[in-house]
Order: structure tokens, then sequence, then C-alpha cells
């Protein structure tokens, strides 16, 4: 069963890497961002931080969705529309491998796409002073995994192509625009900010943000709803993904 696993995960992994644009928006995209914003506000002062402490974890947060919400939902997606899911499910590959090959090609880009900003961030400005490495780690795993479970429901539904880039790219920018990365949550009209506190992202990078700075704690209660609804979410995919794609 493991290496089943990591056979899938290999091709994946390839078969990504083919991709130039999926490469680039995936890879370094994330990095553009945090070179850019950083390079304008790394160390200006904000409520005694400096900003590439909260943007940082942010950059992190965005980064798994662009990953899990938008492209593991795009890919499943072709991937069905041209029969390949279909071909999976009548191999002895069983879909515990198959899930987990998916999840672990999108845990390795996402490292890759991570290492440019990380590097560029503790070479510049080094790690916040009071970074709690344990913790944050901890909130990232979590982070990815919610991520990777929402773009495995998104991409399993029954729908058309179409309809799955429309959705991935909703549930994206949703979550991207109301997590505060886009402009800070404290700025936000009420009725964006009631939207906020939906979002999982939002809470997911507060965590991240915890973990990196130390300067406040871990919101623990909405990490444990987070968890319990992407459990939840596992379930439900596992009813609901369309293997054949006859629409």
């Amino acid at each position: 069963m493991i290496r089943r696993t990591l056979l899938l995960a290999r091709l994946e992994t390839v078969l990504f890497l083919r991709e130039p644009a999926a490469v680039f928006f995936s890879l370094a995209f994330p990095l553009l961002m945090l070179v850019f914003f950083g390079g304008v506000h790394g160390r200006v002062g904000v409520q005694g931080a400096r900003f590439i402490d909260g943007y940082f974890p942010m950059v992190v947060a965005v980064s798994a969705a662009n990953l899990g919400v938008l492209g593991l939902t795009l890919h499943l997606a072709e991937n069905r529309a041209r029969g390949v899911l279909r071909r999976f499910r009548l191999s002895p590959l069983g879909p515990l491998e198959f899930f987990a090959g998916h999840v672990l090609t999108s845990v390795v880009l996402l490292a890759v796409s991570l290492s440019g900003p990380a590097v560029v961030t503790l070479t510049l400005y080094g790690p916040a002073p009071r970074f709690r490495p344990a913790i944050f780690l901890g909130v990232l795993f979590i982070t990815a995994y919610s991520m990777f479970s929402v773009g495995m429901f998104a991409g399993g539904l029954p729908i058309s192509l179409r309809g799955n880039q429309v959705l991935g790219s909703v549930l994206f920018f949703v979550m991207f625009v109301s997590s505060g990365a886009a402009v800070r949550r404290d700025v936000f009209p009420r009725w964006l900010a009631a939207v906020s506190e939906l979002n999982p992202l939002s809470h997911l990078a507060d965590a991240l943000t915890a973990g990196y700075t130390g300067r406040r704690a871990v919101p623990v209660l909405p990490l444990v709803a987070v968890c319990a609804g992407t459990l939840v979410l596992n379930l439900v995919t596992s009813r609901t993904f369309d293997w054949e794609g006859r629409l």
C-alpha cells in the first residue's frame, strides 16, 4: 500500500511539473507576493510588530489554499473529464491510496512553494522574536490537511468540468478575500466580517500568526472546530466522490 501510494505521488508530481502555468502560480506566486508586499512594508511597525511577521503566516495559509482549494479541485476535475479517475478505480489502487497519494503530492508541492518565502523572510528579516516552531508547524499541518480536504471534496463533486472550475475559483476567491490576505480584517464592513468568521482560512491564518509571532494565545476552539469540520467533510467526500464523470 505504501509503495503504491509513493509511486502515485511521484507520478502526480512529475505531471504537475510539466505544466508551466501551474508551476508558476503554485510555486512562484507565493514568493512574488512576499517579495512585493514585504519589500514595501517589511519592517514597518503594525501594532507593535513588524509587518512581515504577520504577513508571512498569511502567505503560508494562502499557499495551502491555492494548492488545495484551487489546484487540487481543478486537477481532479480535469482527470475525471479525461477518464483518468475511471481507470484508477479499475486498477489495484484503492481509494485510500488514491487520496493519500494526492495529499502527499500536495504536501511536497506546498513544502517547495513555501521554501522560497521562508528563505527570503528568514534571510532578510529574521524570524519573529517569539517564534514558536512546534506550534507553527502543527498548525501548518492542520491548515494543509484542511485545505486539501476542501479540494478533494470540491474536485470530486458529480458536476461538469466547468462547474468544478467555477466552484474551485469561487471558493478560493472568497477564502482569500475574507481571510484578510488582501485587506486587513479589522477594516472589513460588518457583512464581510461575518463572512470571515465562517471562513476556516481566517481562523487558520490567525493560528499560524499566533504560532509565528508568539504575541497571543493560539485560538484553540476555532482550530478544534476546523478539525471537526474537516473530518466531517472527509466522510462526505467518501460518499460523494465521482469517479465516472458521466456529465
